[in-house]
């Protein structure tokens, strides 16, 4: 049973694996337009603007873009001539060439989650469950190589998820303690979720 166990977990974290393609895109001017003017990105994508010496890039509140207002909401700029930026969150981000947006030069830059982390940081990602079995509620040992957050994911040996519990990682060595108290004893399977990847799937025993 002990083999078994493992070849599965095994292959699902093989499986689940692939790599992220990072892309740059570039946006450029046409007159007062920015081309194109909505742009979407992956999380990790590289952004670069082109623009003419007399242009530049503020990211505002959706408000003052509304507005065609040029107030910094403390987001990401550019000089005039355009820059470079790497999109670290997803949202919807809103941007005006500060001396044109009165003329409506604006853009949107829409950047979604990753759908996968790359397979070099996922290598690096380890679960340990201290102590094991399990009295109580769960610690683990958590090494990510990246500041993330993850999803701790907890489901029984009928594939029922029982529990799911997000936490903030720090690059390095965090401690994090599962609430699953309430639980019976029994075997269950947990497995951390990062951007819809599953990692360090892991045996858990609790006994009481």
């Amino acid at each position: 049973m002990k083999l078994i166990s493992t070849f599965f977990f095994s292959g699902l974290l093989l499986a689940t694996l692939s790599i992220q393609a990072q892309t740059t895109t570039t946006i450029l001017n046409d007159g007062f337009n920015y081309v194109p003017a909505e742009v979407t990105v992956t999380v990790g994508d590289t952004v670069k603007f082109v623009l003419g010496e007399f242009h530049n890039v503020r990211e505002v509140s959706q408000t003052s873009w509304n507005a065609n207002d040029t107030i910094s909401n403390g987001g990401f700029s550019t000089g005039f001539g355009g820059g470079t930026f790497v999109a670290t969150t997803s949202g919807t981000f809103y941007y005006v060439c500060v001396p044109h947006a009165s003329f409506g030069m604006k853009g949107t830059l829409i950047v979604t989650p990753a759908s996968n982390i790359d397979i070099s940081l996922a290598s690096q990602f380890s679960v340990k469950v201290a102590p094991q079995p399990v009295v109580g509620n769960g610690h683990l040992m958590v090494l990510s190589p990246m500041t993330t957050v993850a999803s701790f994911e907890l489901s029984d040996l009928a594939g029922n998820q029982v529990l799911v519990q997000k936490a903030s990682l720090v690059a390095g060595a965090n401690e994090i303690e599962i609430a699953m108290e309430h639980l019976p004893a029994g075997i269950y399977l947990l497995s951390a979720v990062i951007s819809g990847t599953i990692l360090a799937p892991t045996r858990l025993v609790k006994i009481q």
